[in-house]
């Protein structure tokens, strides 16, 4: 079977709104053949010429899940609006982080 040629896309050429834009980032340990637990979470960027965001540090919480809750809460409430950029999300931090996520319980509404 003969596969059909990738064309390449346009490339973007409208302006970026960087003031919306946040970054998030979750950081791992692991022991020798232990699983990965997440010490940090952050995110950060700029909202009308401000900055914005906050670090979570396990130390601070009784569980990896509880400091994920709170990074979830935090960056649904503060950030608003923007665009989210997940540093390295395309594995372990999504599987590691998103479980905290559906285990809240929020309403998501416009805005």
């Amino acid at each position: 079977m003969t596969m059909p040629p990738i064309n390449p896309t346009l490339p973007f050429e409208d302006p970026l709104p960087l003031d919306s834009v946040v970054t998030a980032d979750l950081e791992t340990l692991q022991s020798k053949g232990g699983p990965q637990t997440p010490f940090i979470v952050e995110w950060y960027g700029i909202k009308g010429g401000q900055s914005i965001g906050a670090q979570f540090e396990l130390l601070d919480y009784a569980s990896p899940e509880a400091m994920l809750r709170a990074f979830w809460l935090s960056l649904i409430n503060g950030a608003r609006g923007s665009t989210v950029y997940f540093h390295n999300w395309s594995g372990y931090d999504s599987i590691l982080s998103l479980g905290a996520l559906l285990t809240q319980p929020i309403i998501v509404g416009r805005g």
